[in-house]
This record gives C-alpha cells, sequence and structure tokens, in this order.
C-alpha cells in the first residue's frame, strides 16, 4: 500500500487515481501524465507534447514555446474607460482605475483568475459610474424642463 503524493490517502492497489483527491496515480512502470490534457509524458520531457503545458515538478518557465489554451486568453482590463472616468469623476473614479491597474498587474503575472476578477470589477465600477452620472444629468434635465414649463422659476 502507498499514500497519494497529493493529500496523503491511502491508496488501493491498481488504483489510476486517488479516492481522496481524484489525483492520477502514477504507478512505477507507467509513464507520468499531463495535468492538463492528460496525455502521458515520457520520462526527461518537462512539457507535454501534446498541449505544452510543464510537466508537474518541472519549472515552467524553463520554454518560451510552453504556452497553452489558458495562457493565451487575453483578458481586457477596461483601463482606457477607467482613466477617462477617473478624470471625469475624480476621486470616485479612481476605484475603476485601481481595478484596472490590478488586473493589468496579475495578467502579467500570468494569474488569468484574478485578473478577470480585477477586470470585471473595474467593469463594473465604470458602469455604475457612468449610469449614476447620466441618470443625475436626466434627472437634473428633467427638473429643469418641468421647471420652465409650469413656470416654477420666480425670476
Amino acid at each position: 500500500m502507498s499514500n497519494c503524493a497529493r493529500c496523503g490517502a491511502v491508496l488501493s492497489e491498481g488504483a489510476a487515481f486517488c479516492s481522496g483527491c481524484g489525483e492520477r496515480v502514477e504507478s512505477k512502470d507507467s509513464l507520468p501524465f499531463c495535468a492538463l490534457c492528460g496525455a502521458q509524458i515520457p520520462d526527461g520531457a518537462n512539457f507535454c507534447a501534446s498541449c505544452g503545458a510543464p510537466r508537474a515538478g518541472s519549472t515552467p518557465n524553463q520554454s518560451p514555446y510552453a504556452v497553452h489554451s489558458t495562457v493565451e486568453k487575453r483578458v481586457s482590463d477596461c483601463l482606457a474607460w477607467s482613466i477617462v472616468s477617473t478624470i471625469i469623476f475624480f476621486p470616485i473614479g479612481l476605484g475603476a482605475l485601481i481595478f484596472s491597474l490590478l488586473s493589468r498587474n496579475a495578467a502579467s503575472e500570468g494569474n488569468l483568475s484574478s485578473a478577470t476578477s480585477y477586470a470585471e470589477g473595474a467593469r463594473v465600477w465604470n458602469i455604475v459610474l457612468w449610469v449614476v452620472a447620466l441618470g443625475g444629468f436626466l434627472v437634473v434635465g428633467f427638473m429643469l424642463v418641468l421647471t420652465a414649463i409650469f413656470g416654477l422659476f420666480a425670476l
């Protein structure tokens, strides 16, 4: 009997996967498998030949060509809109700018889940700013039209 390298659970004999965490179990005579696509990786290889993902335990920065589908996704951080919002709605617009910069920073570090989350925060912040501002302008304009129609101004 052996233990899972990931969670330490006791592995049943001949099991291909750990019953505790679902990690693929490598037997001594089998080749390791890619964590991303499941293809077998031969001994000595640092990257999967099928998708380019780094082998578990290897340094991912060994090859500039090891890029797989999750890295290729580009996150829109709404930086241009956030700059405009910050200029027009200063200091309230700084929130959108901060979220955009956090998103750009996380994307440059390869952390796509955080980058996407921050980008969504920037997008929501910008939308709320513009909806509130345009709604305010509409309300003020409507009030001015009503006062002009009913002559409520005492000039």
